[in-house]
């Protein structure tokens, strides 16, 4: 598998990461945002994008986006990229379209599961670890308090008119390096062919692997 497959499979399958520090103390208006950005992720039960995703090293992929909530998305990505990313509500499928290769993870054990949760709550399993505001910006960081280990996902709104967009997610490895993936002009709220969320596995039937 390609170096930066092996790295967006990391990214997305939550690989354990070292353990995040103690929570430091939230601003009193931090609970305000944090509110707006649940609203602004229940907001919408599916979405459509182009995304562009900066690995760590620099090196770009493209690909489109889909997510309806909850539980399914799709990201495929563009040749010369082979990965395609499939969530069915219950399993994260990574296939790699050149060497056949198919990895399957419990959705409930990635670190994606925060953009398709059916109902965004902060504070309690899933905990915040900062709020960051700049301009035009807010920025919240967010982790699972029973699975530390999972790594820090970071959502990225644009702030305008005190209205929230999505428009970006950075991910944190075990290595500490950063890839993050840009969101074009989101489409949501729109109808998503259910295909789109099907994982035809045609490789020779196998016992061992999830049906």
């Amino acid at each position: 598998m390609h170096t930066l497959n092996r790295r967006s499979l990391a990214l997305l399958a939550a690989l354990p990461l070292a353990m995040l520090p103690p929570l430091p103390a939230l601003a009193a208006d931090d609970a305000a945002d944090i509110a707006r950005v649940e609203q602004a992720l229940n907001s919408f039960e599916t979405l459509q994008t182009r995304f562009t995703q900066i690995a760590s090293n620099g090196a770009v992929s493209e690909g489109e986006l889909y997510i309806r909530r909850p539980g399914r998305l799709r990201l495929a990505y563009k040749a010369p990229n082979p990965l395609l990313i499939v969530a069915d509500g219950t399993w994260l499928v990574m296939h790699d379209v050149e060497t056949k290769q198919v990895d399957r993870y419990p959705l409930t054990d990635t670190a994606i599961r925060v953009l398709v949760q059916k109902d965004v709550k902060f504070g309690g399993r899933l905990a915040v670890k900062t709020v960051e505001r700049g301009a035009g910006v807010l920025r919240i960081s967010v982790f699972d308090r029973q699975r530390p280990g999972d790594g820090l996902i970071t959502l990225i709104f644009e702030d305008l008119a005190n209205r929230l967009l999505f428009r970006q997610w950075e991910v944190l490895d075990a290595q500490g390096l950063l890839t993050r993936f840009m969101l074009a002009e989101p489409k949501v709220n729109i109808a998503l062919d259910a295909k789109l969320f099907v994982f035809n596995d045609e490789r020779p039937l196998d016992s061992t692997r999830p049906q």
